[in-house]
């Protein structure tokens, strides 16, 4: 893992804009990582502070942090979990939604310990985060697929290895309970999906170089 006198963080997050294509690498401070532990804690800061309370769930405003605990990489028992923190599409309230799986460690080991989805797309887009290198790409081939099906593309362009966040056809149709996946482990509660549907995104996925923990 990278950055190790963070204790347990990377140190960094990134931030992606769907609407104008753009990524921003930002420190994350010790102020941060000492009164908000954890991904729901994390979450829960960005949302509150950049986030109108009183918008639709479905506006363009409304983000979604995709955040991994310090644990997240370490080999350590448990510390596996990804939260994925947006204003609830089934609720309206905040949503905490949680699963198990890679992907906290491959987002951790490719050297972010969240990612916070920003704006609207204008077409189906998936994103690939390799390290420093993220790239926004066309997903219309992938729009109307399920999550397995989508997880398997995916591995065939990119590499068999790769973790993938998705959603299926509920979230692309605004199914409020819709979920989110993350590889086969499911993050099911607040409707997740269908604010990802409603930012036309429809993958995320991790490769990084340094897979310590395969």
């Amino acid at each position: 893992m990278k950055n190790q006198n963070h204790y347990g963080f990377a140190g960094k997050y990134l931030r992606i804009d769907l609407t104008t294509e753009t990524t921003k690498v930002e420190e994350l401070s010790s102020y941060l990582r000492g009164f908000y532990l954890g991904g729901r804690g994390i979450g829960s800061y960005f949302l509150y502070n950049e986030v109108d309370p009183k918008l639709d769930v479905f506006d363009s405003t409304n983000k979604v942090i995709i955040a991994t605990g310090p644990l997240a990489g370490t080999g350590m028992p448990g510390g596996t979990k990804t939260t994925i923190v947006t204003k609830s599409a089934l609720t309206g309230g905040v949503v905490y939604s949680l699963a198990s799986g890679k992907f906290a460690s491959w987002l951790k080991f490719a050297g972010y310990d969240f990612v916070i989805v920003e704006g609207k797309a204008k077409r189906p887009t998936w994103i690939h985060i390799k390290d420093e290198k993220i790239t926004f790409n066309d997903a219309n081939d992938l729009w109307g697929l399920t999550t397995v099906e989508t997880r398997k593309k995916l591995a065939e362009r990119v590499n068999p290895k790769v973790s993938v966040l998705c959603i299926g056809p509920a979230g692309e149709n605004l199914v409020r309970f819709a979920a989110t996946m993350l590889d086969s482990r499911e993050s099911g509660r607040g409707g997740t999906g269908a604010v990802f549907g409603s930012k036309l995104l429809k993958a995320i996925g991790v490769d990084p170089k340094n897979k310590v923990f395969q």
